[in-house]
């Protein structure tokens, strides 16, 4: 993901890769280096403090698909990337079963190493904000939308049965 895209062929500073692998403890930030290095263009880098990335299976309550399907979270601090309106997104999968590489944009050719930026999608933010909410803002809107179902319901409630 990369805050400029400015779309180059090798990676810059502005550059990162964030990994994660199905049902590992750990994850990985990768930063690009406009060098060869062990992975192409990308060094390796601490995760910041606030980086959390998860991989997991899904099972027969998931709530969007009955069919087991691997599921990947992601929560990057936008102090890593910084603000913009439109960011360089890459997304790329390897299923262990199948032996294939599964990506977005869909058609990048070389799919064992981190694609170039210059082949990455867009992702677009207009306001120059992802959505980044903190657990006191979402409380103070979704406790006024609870009252507001409850009352909703409870007037329905009360004029259908009088």
């Amino acid at each position: 993901m990369t805050q400029k895209n400015d779309k180059n062929i090798i990676p810059q500073s502005d550059d990162y890769c964030f990994s994660t692998t199905l049902d590992a403890k750990n994850s990985f930030t990768y930063q690009g280096n406009n060098a060869s290095s062990i992975n192409e263009y990308f060094d390796k880098i601490p995760n910041d403090k606030n980086f959390l990335a998860k991989g997991t299976a899904s099972d027969k309550y998931d709530r969007y698909s009955k069919i087991p399907h691997a599921s990947y979270e992601f929560k990057i601090p936008l102090d890593v990337l910084g603000r913009s309106n439109n960011y360089g997104f890459y997304i790329s999968v390897f299923d262990a079963h199948s032996q294939n590489y599964y990506s977005w944009p869909y058609n990048i050719q070389n799919q064992t190493s981190i694609s170039s930026p210059s082949q990455w999608g867009d992702l677009v933010s207009p306001d120059n904000s992802l959505p980044e909410f903190n657990f006191s803002i979402f409380l103070s809107s979704l406790i006024p939308m609870i009252m507001l179902i409850t009352i909703i319901t409870n007037f329905r409630i009360s004029k259908n049965s009088g």
